[in-house]
């Protein structure tokens, strides 16, 4: 993840392979966090590929690159401290998105399975 501010317009649209590399991230990793809900993308009605706004790219970066930084404050500190504790706050918010994005996923796999809604005895 870069550290340095994106240089994105607020209301561009940057395809999956632009956005990635002005984040400094992989494509895959942009996928991976794309479909866990950690930044989001909108589609082209007419083709129906992704894109991902400026202003989505920003925030995506400003909350990422502030975890970062707290990482990198001396633990032995008070500031040290409480960043670290606000990291793991951090950590829980991601791993509570997590999960409830893989549950949504698991249960529209069960309704598929069993049809339009019919529960599994």
């Amino acid at each position: 993840m870069t550290n340095e501010r994106p240089n994105v317009t607020r209301d561009g649209h940057y395809c999956l392979s632009d956005t990635a590399r002005i984040l400094s991230v992989s494509t895959q990793t942009l996928r991976r966090h794309t479909q866990l809900g950690l930044i989001t993308c909108s589609r082209w009605s007419h083709n129906g590929r992704a894109f991902y706004t400026g202003k989505e790219i920003l925030r995506y970066w400003r909350e990422n690159k502030s975890h970062s930084d707290n990482l990198r404050i001396d633990n032995d500190s008070e500031d040290g401290k409480r960043a670290m504790l606000k990291s793991v706050s951090l950590w829980r918010d991601v791993e509570r998105q997590m999960h409830k994005a893989l549950s949504m996923i698991l249960a529209k796999e069960s309704t598929s399975k069993t049809g339009k809604g019919e529960e599994r005895l």
